[in-house]
């Protein structure tokens, strides 16, 4: 039981964490500035702040997968 704890409470520490850096980002940056894109020889840009959004978002997501994944390993599988 206790390494399944430890494995979980990092789990839920890192996408707490994901979810205030996203939090962070969407306070600091403009209302305009993060959704405002640019369109530079025919192709959209994002601005900075939309960039790091879009990679923290995914990061949390893929944080996520994985954390079902060992979910349902702990519960498949005994230890």
């Amino acid at each position: 039981m206790g390494s399944k704890f430890f494995i979980r409470a990092g789990i839920f520490w890192r996408q707490a964490l994901i979810a205030l850096t996203i939090l962070s980002y969407i306070l600091k940056c403009k209302y305009e500035e993060f959704w405002d894109s640019t369109y530079f020889d025919g192709k959209r840009e994002f601005s900075y702040c939309t960039g790091k959004f879009l990679g923290l978002l995914y990061q949390g997501i893929a944080i996520f997968n994985i954390s079902i994944s060992l979910y349902a390993l702990y519960f498949l599988v005994p230890i």
